[in-house]
């Protein structure tokens, strides 16, 4: 194989690699979306996400209570 067809399959190989990233990522905050009863999720750059805080993992970061989140339509007339 030439130096050239290695070169753009390597290319093709880091974006594709790189659009399912995005697309997964899309995914999963479109699914947090959907699905609010399951709780926060975890937001990409805010730490190790362990914490119902969500301001990441250092200091006293997991003593302060989540922000809840809405309630979704089905949910609201069981309550």
């Amino acid at each position: 194989m030439s130096l050239v067809l290695r070169t753009l399959f390597t290319i093709a190989a880091i974006l594709i690699v790189l659009l399912l990233y995005v697309l997964v990522q899309r995914s999963y905050r479109l699914f947090g979306k959907h699905h609010p009863e399951l709780g926060p999720f975890r937001v990409e750059g805010k730490g190790c996400g362990s914490c119902s805080g969500g301001s990441g993992c250092s200091g006293n970061s997991c003593s302060s209570e989540a922000t809840p989140r809405p309630m979704s339509h089905a949910n609201r007339s069981k309550s």
